[in-house]
């Protein structure tokens, strides 16, 4: 019996979790029963010729009398050097060894290349670099009844020009639909069902940190119209459940016996499979990324992905909020150390070229962390790694802290998530041993052996007043003032299915909670809510304005990429271990005073002024022509002080040649000609 598994159309490189370049291609990439086509979609957003395209478009637009976005000004001040940067971007943000403010450069290049793409191509849905065509997500009905318009679904092109005549030429008899329910996925076993009606079609290995079917299995049980498109659901991905599915169909058994499934009886009725019970402990599960040809400073085939048990839950699991327990069904059991010293060793023996390894288990114990930093002390190699547990006063151990710096640890994430004692008590978060206290002197301990602790912070619980808020953005400005090595990040609270809080809402301050449709057809993992304290603030500008502050200082202030999401695409590709790993060396201070302009410099004559962009650092600035003036003259290298003496004597103001041209330097619109 031949199988297929068929990926999705999702952000580019997959939100930047598997960085590779060489997949860009204007071919589908097929290979071992596998057929990927995220990268032939997005090689057709950002390709020369496209841009070129929306480009005349966006010139046509330009002369209305409508002021253009700033970005768009660039665009046609130099619309060679926009697109050739695009192309480069398409493969520094690859690089894992690049800081923040080049990756930074890079996102913010594809996501003007985007908003291009939103305001000029023909699609009435909107285009995101972290998640492709944001389609319907939530309401099953809606999939079913628009999947197969191009209106509602602009994937159609390239899945009846491409996707489906590579599917039929394979020839399979089942296909795994990889990843979340989609207007993508349904419509291909839709089309997939009227060309060959005998097809078998399975959704498999959906889940996600926050995102999994088992959350919902009540609801899909009803789902008589998802149904009528798939034969079969694998609610939790064990190592075989693929396997034992393909062997029950080729043998002509009966699949009840496969575990963690629903499918369809003859009668379309939906039944659901019983938990497996038979997994393997000692299994320990990594997803590696690929290499490419390209010269990178860290390439990303040095980093992987691993769940050092896969089927251990958090061993709290009493957070109202969270629902990430739910999305397992099994049961599970603790190992003792020597066992878990063997996983280690295994994962340390299997995997000879990693270098860096980002542990993606929910909350690591004591116990692992110390059999994991062991066994990579063993094995002699130069190792850097990060991990999440709880915050715990065993974590003040000497012995451990010393163990774990030895062993190439670099960063540890504590969900914190406030600190506001009362919303910290709503959340259920810590027992009664808890302080911030204790979480200043892990914070002190851990920074004096250059290992950084990150926080994730949530706002926007049921009940939290804007001095809850304020409490916890004033312990994270003091922390960050003292011990810079800390990091954070903040997300607003989404209400989850499986969770404490929306089981129980009528408990907490919640006047009501509100799925987007009918709960037969809600494919989704979060639902909204109404409650008469939610705070009376824009939350997503707070959080992205404190983050700018407080994180990213360099971060222009009106950058198409928020700093939310630039953290998550900078998390989600690693470069917040790798860029840790990297000793921080300090800037030189300047030893010349000559400087030139950057050469990422354009400029624009818009009505009686100037636009002055930096294509490398994103910051832009309205001049009229003295000023431009003034910055045309670094085209050739100028010495500051000398500069600053012959501005004065043509009646500028000390001050204001002072700040003018130390926000040159500060923004990088002119940089040191000896670099």
């Amino acid at each position: 019996m031949k199988h297929l598994y068929l990926y999705p159309i999702s952000g580019l490189y997959n939100e930047l979790y598997n960085p590779n370049p060489n997949e860009i291609k204007n071919a589908l990439h097929i290979q071992d029963n596998c057929i990927k086509p995220n990268g032939l979609f997005w090689y057709e957003i950002f390709n020369s010729k496209n841009l070129t395209e929306l480009i005349e478009q966006l010139e046509l637009y330009s002369k209305s009398k409508v002021e253009l976005l700033p970005q768009f000004m660039a665009i046609l001040s130099n619309k060679q050097k926009f697109i050739n940067n695009v192309q480069k971007a398409i493969i520094e943000v690859c690089d894992q060894g690049q800081s923040f403010q080049s990756l930074f450069k890079n996102i913010e290049t594809l996501n003007i290349a985007i908003e291009l793409y939103n305001t000029f191509s023909c699609s009435e849905i909107k285009l995101s670099l972290q998640d492709g065509y944001l389609c319907e997500d939530q309401n099953y009905q809606i999939i079913n009844d628009t999947c197969l318009i191009k209106k509602y679904n602009p994937y159609l092109d390239i899945i009846n020009k491409h996707i489906i005549p590579a599917i039929l030429e394979q020839n399979p008899n089942i296909v795994f639909l990889m990843g979340k329910i989609s207007c993508f996925s349904i419509s291909i076993a839709k089309l997939l069902k009227i060309k060959k009606p005998q097809i078998k079609i399975c959704l498999s290995r959906h889940s996600s940190e926050y995102y999994s079917l088992s959350k919902i299995s009540n609801y899909l049980l009803m789902n008589d119209l998802l149904f009528s498109d798939i034969d079969y659901v694998i609610l939790e991905q064990f190592r075989n459940t693929e396997k034992l599915l393909i062997n029950a169909i080729e043998q002509n058994q009966n699949v009840k016996l496969v575990p963690n499934l629903i499918y369809k009886e003859h009668d379309n009725t939906a039944v659901q499979t019983a938990t497996c019970s038979n997994y393997d402990c000692n299994y320990c599960d990594y997803t590696l990324r690929s290499s490419n040809e390209y010269e990178f400073v860290i390439n990303p085939s040095e980093i992987a992905d691993v769940c050092f048990a896969p089927y251990s839950k958090c061993y709290w699991n009493k957070c109202t909020f969270c629902g990430i327990n739910q999305k397992y069904s099994h049961n599970y059991k603790e190992l003792e150390y020597e066992e878990y010293i063997k996983v280690a060793d295994n994962l340390v023996n299997k995997l000879p070229q990693i270098k860096y390894f980002w542990f993606i288990d929910e909350a690591l114990t004591i116990t692992q962390l110390l059999a994991i930093a062991s066994s990579f002390i063993k094995s002699g190699k130069k190792i850097f790694w990060q991990a999440r547990t709880r915050i715990d006063a065993r974590l003040l151990s000497k012995e451990l802290i010393g163990i774990l710096k030895e062993s190439g640890l670099i960063e540890l994430r504590l969900g914190l998530e406030s600190a506001s004692y009362s919303v910290l008590r709503k959340m259920n978060k810590f027992d009664e041993s808890f302080s911030l206290d204790l979480v200043k002197k892990i914070i002190d301990k851990y920074s004096q052996n250059n290992i950084s602790i990150h926080f994730p912070i949530i706002v926007g619980f049921p009940g939290e007043t804007d001095y809850d808020r304020k409490l916890t953005y004033d312990f994270l400005t003091e922390i960050k003032a003292k011990y810079p090595l800390v990091t954070f990040n903040i997300n607003i609270l989404n209400l989850d299915v499986s969770s404490t809080l929306f089981k129980k809402w009528y408990s907490f301050e919640i006047n009501s909670v509100i799925l987007p449709c009918n709960p037969k057809y809600f494919i989704g993992n979060i639902a909204k809510y109404t409650s008469s304290v939610l705070p009376q603030i824009d939350l997503e500008k707070e959080r992205n304005d404190f983050m700018r502050n407080q994180l990213y200082p360099w971060y222009p202030t009106y950058s198409i990429t928020k700093p939310v999401v630039f953290y998550r695409l900078s998390e989600s590709s690693r470069n917040t271990l790798t860029l840790k790993s990297r000793e921080q060396t300090k800037r030189k201070q300047r030893q010349s005073t000559l400087f030139t302009l950057d050469p990422e410099i354009v400029f624009y004559h818009f009505n009686d002024s100037f636009l002055v962009y930096n294509f490398t650092t994103h910051h832009y600035m309205r001049c009229n022509k003295s000023m431009v003036r003034i910055i045309a003259k670094f085209k050739t290298p100028q010495n500051i002080q000398k500069l600053k003496t012959s501005l004065k004597s043509l009646c500028y103001s000390s001050k204001d040649v002072e700040v003018f041209l130390n926000r040159l330097i500060e923004y990088g619109y002119i940089v040191s000609s000896t670099n």
